[in-house]
Parts: C-alpha cells; structure tokens; sequence
C-alpha cells in the first residue's frame, strides 16, 4: 500500500511542514523547515506525536524520529526552531547517541569562494550567523550534512525526491551576496506590495527548491491521476523558478501541488509562471491580507490551501478511494 501525506502548519509567516510517505514498504518522514522560533518547532513536534505518529505508526510507543530534516534556506522565519528540533531528534531517547535523523542544513561559510571569505563584503547576517553557529556546536554528529552535492545525494536517496536548486555554482554566486538588513524599512519594501521590480534577498534564492514525484503502485493503475508532482519552493524568486526546467532538463509543467514561495509576496508573483505551472492545489504560508491581491485572484479557480484559521491542513492520498483528500 502506499501513502503520502504533506502537512502545512500554521506557524504565521514562517513555514513548517511535514512530510510523509511509504512506498514498497518503505516509509519516510520529512521534515521541512523548522518555524520562526523553539515555539514553532514545539508545533512540528506535537504534530508528528499526535497526528502522524497516530495515522502510520500505529502501535509504536516510542518516539517517531524523522528521516531528514531539512532546511530549505538560512532566513529566521525558517531555521529558527531548528535547535529545538535538534534537541528533540538528534539524539536517541537515552541521549548517549547520536540518532540517525539526517539534518540537511547548507552550511553558507563552506560555500564561500576562498579568495572572497576575508572580504568585507562577504557579511554574514544575524539569521545565518545563528544558523552557522548551531552548525559549528554541532560538528560531531555526522548526520548533519552541510555541504550541496551531499544533500543532493541524500534527497535522491529518499527515491521520490529530487532537488533542482540551487547548483553548487549559483550558491557560490549567492552567498557572495548575503547581506545584512540594516533598515527594517529595506526588509518591509522586499515584502511588500511596492516591491514592482520583483527583487529578492540572495538569502531567499539560495532556497533548496524540490520536486516531489508520487506514483501510486501497480494495485492503484486506475487512478486517475496516476504521476503527481509536488513543487516545493522555500522562498526562492522568479529567476530561479524559470531556470529550473532548463537547468535540470525536465518538465515541470502541470504540477499537482505547489507549495508557493515567500508566503506569496508581490516579489514573488507572476502570472504567466503560474499558467505554466498550472498547480491543482497551491499553499501558501502566513497571513492571507499579506498576499499578493493578484496572485489571490488568479487562484480562484485553483485550490488555495491556508492555514489562516486552523492549526494545519494535510492534504494525503487515500489508498482506498484513490483520491487525494484535504483535512480539516
């Protein structure tokens, strides 16, 4: 039998989700970016122990370690909770060993060239700074992955993943480009409707974006459906999401779900994208009066899953109907 479930939380503007999935008898769970803060992570947790746990792991008393858990880029509003997590699963539940969740983490100072690392203008910000300080307090667990081509292999290793950006080259290219957000003026124009030139942060397009195929078994060949791809973004930009059919040589077109990038900004919205695209089912994380009047509208006809007004919404497939179906 195969499942898969895909979890958005309601963390606010910040993204949290949890993945899970069985194929041949094989079951992986994932989990995508870690919350604003330990708050947050604590909500990731709990959802695993009470939904997840109670849904797939019938019968299991102990703890449920995830298989990964994976941070798409280094902004707050995505790797904060990420040393409550650790706490949780990085360990085993006697605390002497190390357990075997993977924590897929790109780690931006080894992705600096090293004739730029002494530069000034290589600065590396306050969400990054405590993002490679957990990394460099943690550097005795093995199974935090730092390094591009590693998570790559990691993420295809899971069978249904593949991870289609950023290339070890344009994160080089990137990272050179951190900044630190002096003015909180600067950061609210990057969200806000105002923003008309379409920028985004380096931080944002540095994002690990993926491709998430499900194909239900031979015992399932009536589905309608059959393949569906899930586009999981982080809050990488326009350019990057345009490069990525070329750049990986595949096809992209006609998604089933996508989780949309940067909680639906105006700096994120295009609409010719979005036809080509065409998604089923599009997430988009945070506050619904943040998003782009546009991108809401375009939508209309699509199934726009919020969590504005609930804890989280999982969207799963139903071996029994052979249908995908949303709760709450």
């Amino acid at each position: 039998m195969d499942n898969l479930s895909v979890s958005m939380l309601n963390v606010g503007n910040a993204d949290a989700l949890v993945i899970y999935f069985e194929k041949n008898g094989k079951k992986k769970l994932i989990v995508v970016d870690s919350g604003k803060n330990a708050d947050d992570a604590e909500l990731i947790i709990t959802h695993i122990n009470q939904v997840v746990k109670s849904e797939y792991y019938k019968g299991i008393s102990s703890t449920i370690y995830p298989d990964i858990v994976l941070l798409t880029h280094s902004d707050k509003d995505h790797m904060g909770g990420i040393e409550r997590l650790y706490q949780e699963y990085g360990k085993t539940e006697d605390g002497k060993t190390f357990s075997n969740t993977k924590f897929l983490i790109i780690n931006p100072k080894k992705h600096i060239h090293k004739e730029a690392r002494n530069e000034t203008k290589v600065i590396i910000n306050e969400s990054v700074k405590a993002l490679t300080d957990f990394l460099e307090k943690n550097t005795a667990n093995l199974n935090i992955i730092t390094q591009i081509h590693d998570i790559k292999e990691e993420l295809k290793n899971t069978s249904l993943i593949q991870m289609l950006s950023p290339s070890i080259g344009k994160y080089y290219e990137l990272v050179s480009r951190f900044k630190e957000i002096k003015d909180s003026k600067e950061q609210v124009l990057l969200e806000s409707k105002n923003n008309k030139n379409k920028t985004n942060t380096a931080e944002n397009d540095a994002s690990i974006v993926f491709l998430l195929t499900f194909t239900p078994s031979k015992a399932d060949f009536m589905d309608k459906y059959k393949t569906r791809n899930f586009l999981f973004t982080g809050d990488a930009g326009l350019d990057i999401l345009s490069d990525v059919n070329s750049l990986n040589g595949i096809n992209i077109k006609n998604l089933f779900f996508l989780k949309y990038p940067h909680h639906g900004r105006t700096n994120v919205y295009d609409k010719e994208l979005i036809k080509e695209l065409n998604p089923d089912y599009v997430f988009i994380s945070g506050e619904k009066q943040l998003i782009d009047t546009d991108l809401l509208n375009q939508l209309t006809k699509k199934a726009y899953i919020s969590t504005d007004y609930t804890n989280y919404v999982r969207l799963y497939y139903d071996s029994n109907t052979k249908t995908f179906i949303i709760e709450p």
